[in-house]
């Protein structure tokens, strides 16, 4: 992924820029190499940014590996991808994510996630909130410091966000983050798989 900084690139080594998109395909998940969970790190593609920011995936989701556009079937599956804000020390274990796709009996749904000191607190907006396994994303970086989440359906125009809390303790990131795109699943259920995302927007 050109203009992107890498982290972790050997979890998913397919990541790509195909069709303009930012194309992550995973085929292989043994000892849950990609996952994001707990102190568990996959691959994480990102930008530093400062406080005060705002940051837009879109159309950022999962889809089938013969067309990244196309919904991965509902299935007791974890399949994601989206946002995750990052502490800008990589040997960290503070993040906070919105992903969207498949997390297990919750289908398409955004999971949020705050994760302190390496526990994860993890919410979501609900199965069968998405119409597809995509949605647009928008994270928010007040001067404070503080986090704010937000979704709509791909395609919407003008934007229409609604907000989403990201459950547990926020970590006191300091006055840089690093913000990125991650495709992650648990266990082998689902596979293979593709994260993708059309664009990602700096409206800082």
């Amino acid at each position: 992924m050109s203009g992107f900084d890498v982290f972790n690139p050997a979890a998913t080594p397919n990541a790509a820029r195909v069709d303009g998109r930012y194309h992550n395909l995973i085929e292989n998940n043994d000892g849950n190499i990609t996952r994001w969970f707990n102190l568990e790190r996959g691959t994480l593609h990102y930008k530093t940014l400062s406080f005060p920011f705002d940051v837009v995936a879109r159309n950022v989701g999962i889809g089938t590996v013969d067309d990244p556009q196309v919904s991965v079937p509902d299935a007791d599956v974890v399949l994601l991808c989206g946002l995750i804000v990052h502490d800008a020390d990589l040997s960290s274990n503070n993040w906070s994510f919105a992903v969207a796709g498949h997390r297990g009996l919750q289908i398409r749904t955004i999971e949020t996630k705050h994760t302190l000191d390496g526990v994860s607190a993890i919410g979501d907006i609900g199965t069968g909130a998405l119409t597809t396994t995509r949605a647009d994303i928008r994270i928010v970086g007040d001067a404070s410091g503080d986090l704010t989440a937000y979704y709509q359906e791909p395609g919407t125009s003008p934007d229409n966000w609604i907000e989403m809390p990201i459950p547990g303790p926020q970590p006191d990131y300091g006055p840089q983050v690093l913000v990125g795109l991650a495709t992650y699943a648990s266990s082998l259920g689902g596979l293979p798989f593709v994260g993708t995302c059309d664009s990602l927007e700096d409206y800082s």
